[in-house]
């Protein structure tokens, strides 16, 4: 199937609901998933009504979604769990780069390509024991780390990098 979306009337059109709800800037995220998975055309597109020429095709499956290592977060250890799918175009790194790591609240998307000491989110490994922290660099090559439980410094030297954070999931528990 290949359909051209040119601007988000069509989108609604394709969807069969009035371009009014459209004009507020933001939809509900599920609708815009199922018309991703259905048509073929990527989430950025979609959801920012952007892309090059202003013009959002359809592709196949194969050319926009990557299939990544899948990664379980269990009491500071990484376990593989097998596999999931990602949409290319929501992020800009290869494939053999990125690593889901799930948690019990928040899942990450992360390069482990990348594995310098710098401020950000990381993934790290303190003690033996893995765990996602935002790192500042102080001076006398110390650093602050922190996450929604814990915050403390460390030695630069102490820890190791596993890789960059690119996006965080937050899990809505009831």
């Amino acid at each position: 199937m290949f359909i051209v979306l040119h601007c988000k009337r069509n989108f609604a059109s394709y969807l069969v609901f009035l371009p009014a709800p459209l004009a507020r800037e933001y939809f509900r995220g599920d609708v815009v998933a199922a018309c991703a998975l259905e048509t073929g055309v990527s989430l950025r597109c979609i959801a920012t009504d952007k892309s090059e020429a202003n013009i959002c095709s359809a592709t196949s499956l194969e050319d926009t979604v990557t299939v990544i290592p899948k990664m379980h977060l269990e009491s500071g250890r990484l376990k593989t769990v097998g596999s999931g799918t990602a949409d290319q175009s929501l992020f800009n790194l290869a494939s053999e780069s990125a690593v889901y790591i799930e948690g019990i609240k928040y899942s990450w998307l992360t390069n482990i390509s990348q594995k310098e000491k710098g401020n950000g989110l990381r993934g790290e490994i303190v003690d033996g024991s893995f765990d996602v922290y935002g790192l500042v660099r102080l001076p006398a090559r110390k650093i602050r780390l922190t996450n929604s439980n814990i915050e403390f410094k460390y030695s630069l030297n102490g820890i190791e990098v596993y890789g960059v954070v690119i996006f965080v999931l937050e899990k809505i528990l009831s």
